[in-house]
């Protein structure tokens, strides 16, 4: 995540395979709370990604620092939620929870059979295990603790876009069911979400217990680089080109429509009804 104090800004991406990669790259010199650092990302290539937050091991996650059991630093996953950011920093002797909620909060949104598709190719198709690359780390007890490498991703995925109408029920129940098991495993971080009786969905993502929204502008994914521009242009900063680095620019992406079948489809559409009426998508 990303906190800017001066542009009064706070960047979540709690969700994976929405580009958030690009934007927190591009925003991280934005950061400016010294108070509050990213966890070392193995796979993030940026020299402000530090291999040692607050000179701590790179895997170190939590409160830094306890000064009377008052903790004076934070050490965030990419991907916290806004609520679990909240409920940290709040016991951190300078942050200012009020202040802070009065900034311009941004996430990025994506068709939900445009982000199912995507999970799929990224997570469902070349591996053997439950292997989560959004927590780097898997919660089955059989798991080998395997990640394919970047170059048998993109073969898998030649292959897959090489084909139409190949996109089906099995699979979609599959990516559902990795999605539920990845995130349940952080639970604590989505208040609203009932994981015994619902799958997991972005809305989900963002609410506080009283299913209330702690974003206050979403970027379309289908239009990220200008959307993002316009939450530029409305704290302050100039414009920034985005640096692209997951599939918001494979062509092949987004023509997904063509690779559902119809009871894929169907599927998509009921287990993210709120989804698509919230963020108004259609497939």
């Amino acid at each position: 995540m990303i906190l800017s104090h001066r542009y009064k800004l706070a960047f979540f991406c709690p969700v994976g395979n929405c580009g958030t990669s690009s934007i927190q790259k591009t925003l991280l010199p934005y950061h400016d709370d010294p108070f509050i650092k990213n966890k070392y990302e193995p796979n993030f290539r940026h020299f402000l990604n530090d291999s040692s937050p607050f000179g701590l091991p790179s895997d170190y996650e939590g409160f830094v620092a306890k000064i009377e059991e008052q903790p004076q630093g934070l050490i965030v996953s990419k991907h916290i939620s806004p609520y679990h950011f909240r409920q940290q920093a709040s016991q951190l002797k300078f942050f200012n929870a009020q202040e802070v909620d009065s900034y311009v909060s941004v996430a990025v949104t994506r068709n939900p059979w445009d982000w199912v598709l995507a999970v799929f190719l990224k997570n469902c198709t070349t591996k053997e295990c439950l292997y989560n690359e959004v927590l780097q780390i898997c919660r089955d007890p059989k798991c080998i603790k395997y990640s394919p490498s970047a170059e048998e991703v993109g073969r898998h995925r030649r292959q897959f876009f090489a084909t139409e109408n190949n996109f089906t029920e099995e699979n979609v129940r599959k990516t559902l069911n990795y999605l539920h098991k990845a995130y349940k495993a952080n639970a604590v971080e989505f208040p609203s979400w009932d994981s015994a009786r619902e799958g997991f969905s972005q809305g989900i993502s963002y609410k506080d217990a009283d299913h209330y929204s702690l974003i206050s502008h979403f970027i379309k994914f289908e239009n990220l680089n200008e959307s993002f521009n316009q939450v530029l242009e409305r704290v302050g900063i100039p414009p920034i080109p985005l640096s692209h680095d997951q599939n918001n620019k494979n062509q092949s992406q987004k023509k997904y429509s063509k690779h559902y079948t119809e009871g894929a489809r169907k599927l998509v559409e009921e287990a993210y009804a709120a989804d698509c009426e919230e963020f108004n998508y259609s497939f």
